[in-house]
């Protein structure tokens, strides 16, 4: 480095002002070097202090990460990121963004991701690749269930008074309207019997409801319930309603005799293909609807799919000895 300083000055010839001005360059390129070679040792002594200060990730660690999920042609379907999620076109007002929480190990994320954050520590970035067994899994054939597009339950229905106070907030009185919460037609009480409280639902012929599946039309309609002679005018364990049916005074002799119910039918105007809905056996996907059918799709939505994550681990509370 001297011999490059005294190869400069000699350049500037022997005029005073101009060996001067040599100096100086000379002094402001080696003031320029050591700043820079500071830095470069500073920032070289400062790797293993990170990786001391955050230990790798280990089994039973609660670890904080953001994540950005995409298929393999780059097409964005998740993200914890709200920006990241804005310009993907896939941003939820009603989801929380922000990391997301998991206890490594315990099986609340796919098992892909949870074996990929072993190891990482605060500040680290990963880009893993999944293929479905390490995602979501492979989608499965016996998981396309086709369901009645009418759904229908009994027009009368029983409970105990105890479950109707629980559900209703107060005792039950007969003839009186109920107007429910979670119910889009009004009940009328029929009786009060020995401790169980006969209802009735009364939607209006026609009327329009909102469901999982969209506007739907409701009628009334005779339907057969092929578990009603099995049935007695008693509360059903913890499902709470029993189906009984006709009216009151002809409930046990007609439910016995025939097992024919009146009944409230509801069907759907038009169920769109793809949409996903909560049931009693957890998310389905609409694949096809026919005039009677509708075919729902248990599998995962993502099942069958080779995905790629990125993820940045924010911030680990370490077991003990992590």
């Amino acid at each position: 480095m001297a011999k490059g300083i005294r190869s400069s000055t000699l350049e500037t010839g022997n005029e005073v002002g101009g060996s001067l001005k040599s100096g100086l360059l000379s002094y402001k390129s080696i003031s320029i070097f050591l700043a820079v070679l500071v830095v470069l040792l500073l920032a070289y002594h400062q790797l293993p202090v990170k990786t001391s200060i955050f230990p790798s990730i280990r089994v039973g660690d609660v670890v904080y990460f953001n994540y950005v999920g995409a298929y393999l042609n780059g097409s964005i379907f998740d993200s914890s990121i709200a920006e990241v999620a804005d310009a993907a076109g896939i941003y939820d007002s009603k989801r929380q963004y922000g990391p997301l929480v998991v206890v490594v190990g315990d099986g609340k994320v796919i098992s892909g991701l949870d074996a990929a954050l072993v190891g990482m520590r605060v500040g680290d970035f990963k880009q893993v690749f999944l293929a479905p067994e390490e995602a979501f899994g492979e989608r499965k054939a016996d998981a396309l269930v086709p369901a009645p597009r009418e759904q229908w339950a009994p027009r009368v229905i029983s409970t105990s008074v105890e479950r109707f106070v629980q559900d209703v907030g107060k005792q039950p009185n007969a003839n009186e309207t109920l107007l429910l919460p979670d119910l889009q037609w009004p009940m009328t009480v029929l009786a009060v019997v020995n401790g169980t409280v006969y209802l009735r639902h009364d939607p209006q012929v026609g009327q329009v409801v909102d469901t999982n599946l969209g506007p739907a039309v409701v009628s009334i309609e005779e339907r057969v319930d092929e578990e009603a002679s099995n049935l007695q005018a008693e509360p059903l364990g913890d499902t709470g309603y029993l189906k009984v049916a006709g009216d009151l005074d002809q409930i046990l002799a007609e439910l016995n005799s025939t097992g024919v119910v009146e009944s409230v039918v509801i069907r759907p105007l038009d169920p769109k293909v793809g949409t996903i809905i909560s049931t009693g056996a957890g998310l389905a996907v609409v694949r096809n609807v026919s005039n009677d059918t509708i075919t729902l799709d248990f599998n995962h939505p993502l099942a069958g799919e080779s995905l790629v994550f990125n993820i940045t681990i924010t911030a680990v509370n370490y077991t003990e000895g992590g």
